[in-house]
């Protein structure tokens, strides 16, 4: 697909009975891009126009494992436009990706929404990653409706949520950094918190005070919408963190355990796969799981009914 192109997937895209035209942005990796699409095509299977912002090389990767992605007979549009970055340029550095996409893709999504309304079809709402706050300013400055998509677990949210408390209480400093020994609970349903859990002091490239403000932004971004759309359904309380949701909530996983110089290794990861696999129970609690959520999804199930109405309200 050219540069900002708009693929013709839309059979419905020259029908003025639209009364409503979403487009979705999501930042470029996997576990944000599965769950857009996801949420693209339920809305379109409801009648309404969506279309979905997406970097050329998550568009690239995306038609390879699906040729058939950018099909007429789709009933999402796709628009590639670029990251920022070379075709040499290793994106698995998620801070010199992310800085990259804050740079360029402001303007292509302007771009973007100026071509697609010259069709006729306008624009009504933007539906963005968390982590783009400048596509919130661009839906408050054109006055177009907007919300937020969060595709992690909901303990995260929690947690990102509850910043500003945290501080509040002394419990870690502007910079994310802990003062207190000792768990701390959030919620009576939720489980406690160590430092170790504060997802801003997981190990990677960048420094805890850096996490800490990307997440501090996140908060900020999630505190101005008016729309948080979630990525789980409701049956699924109390809420839980990664680990914790997965290990001791809904015993589908097992924890994987580092060595003593906190590294997990490849026999861990073996030893902890072939129990899974052999595990009777987590297999039940997996289609359990994956039932319930089917059952949310039908018609009349709790997130069906969630969606139905945030769909009306953006009608008015």
């Amino acid at each position: 697909m050219e540069e900002g192109k708009i693929s013709n997937s839309n059979p419905e895209s020259s029908d003025k009975k639209n009364a409503i035209h979403m487009l979705l942005v999501s930042y470029p990796l996997q576990g944000h891009v599965t769950p857009f699409i996801k949420l693209a095509y339920l809305i379109a299977g409801r009648g309404v126009m969506v279309t979905f912002v997406i970097t050329e090389f998550a568009h690239a990767r995306l038609m390879a494992a699906e040729p058939d992605l950018d099909n007429e007979r789709n009933k999402v549009r796709y628009v590639a436009v670029p990251d920022g970055l070379s075709e040499d340029d290793a994106r698995n550095d998620e801070g010199k990706l992310f800085q990259s996409i804050s740079k360029v893709m402001p303007g292509h999504l302007r771009e973007v929404l100026e071509k697609v309304n010259m069709e006729g079809n306008q624009v009504t709402c933007i539906i963005a990653d968390p982590m783009f706050g400048w596509a919130l300013e661009i839906a408050e400055t054109l006055k177009l409706k907007w919300a937020i998509f969060w595709t992690s677990a909901p303990g995260v949210l929690a947690l990102i949520l509850n910043i500003p408390k945290l501080i509040k209480d002394g419990i870690i400093d502007t910079k994310g950094s802990s003062k207190i020994d000792g768990k701390v609970q959030l919620s009576p349903d939720l489980p406690p918190l160590t430092s170790a859990d504060f997802l801003w002091n997981y190990s990677g490239k960048q420094s805890g005070e850096t996490n800490f403000q990307y997440f501090s932004g996140i908060q900020r971004n999630m505190k101005r919408c008016g729309w948080l759309l979630c990525n789980w359904f409701h049956e699924l309380n109390p809420h839980f963190y990664n680990r914790s949701c997965i290990c001791n909530g809904y015993k589908v996983g097992l924890a994987l355990s580092p060595d003593e110089y906190g590294i997990v290794t490849r026999h861990e990861i073996r030893r902890k796969l072939d129990s899974l696999v052999a595990d009777d129970g987590i297999r039940a609690n997996a289609l359990k799981l994956k039932e319930m959520a089917l059952q949310s999804i039908s018609e009349g199930g709790s997130s069906a009914r969630n969606l139905d109405n945030f769909i009306s309200q953006m009608k008015q």
